[in-house]
């Protein structure tokens, strides 16, 4: 864990994310593909998952 403004953060969470992201920005990886991936790390990590894309997830 690191900290960003005094807050904890999942420094692995975020290195995944960006190398995801970038994939999705090369095309190799869909928008939905990427929020379903981490959609459950996203809550666990902040509580909710307001992103806008649907993942199949009731939560």
């Amino acid at each position: 864990m690191g900290t960003l403004d005094g807050q904890d953060y999942d420094e692995d969470l975020g290195r995944r994310m960006a190398r995801d992201a970038r994939r999705v920005s090369d095309g190799t990886l869909s928008e939905a593909e990427f929020h379903e991936k981490y959609h459950e790390e996203v809550l666990e990590e902040f509580g909710r998952d307001d992103r806008p894309i649907e993942t199949g997830s009731d939560t």
